[in-house]
């Protein structure tokens, strides 16, 4: 489990399978944003995502079209 935290994991978070990492690896099979709509631009234009990686947003105010923007529109995107 790969965290992406730019002030990095509070202590109880601290377990082996869970990782701190500078942007999601290529790989994933799956990426979960979790960040304030008003940062949501910066944070994906910081990755760029496999294909066939699903990428599962809990922001508000972020549409489906925004995701394709961010990254094109064959991308599988789920809002939560």
């Amino acid at each position: 489990f790969y965290v992406v935290e730019p002030a990095g994991l509070p202590p109880d978070l601290a377990h082996p399978n869970i990782h701190l990492v500078e942007t999601p690896p290529h790989d994933c099979e799956t990426i979960v944003l979790a960040v304030k709509p008003q940062a949501m631009a910066q944070i994906c234009a910081s990755f760029k995502p496999a294909p066939d990686t699903l990428i599962l947003s809990i922001a508000a105010g972020q549409t489906l079209e925004n995701f394709a923007g961010y990254f094109g529109p064959r991308q599988p995107v789920i809002r939560a």
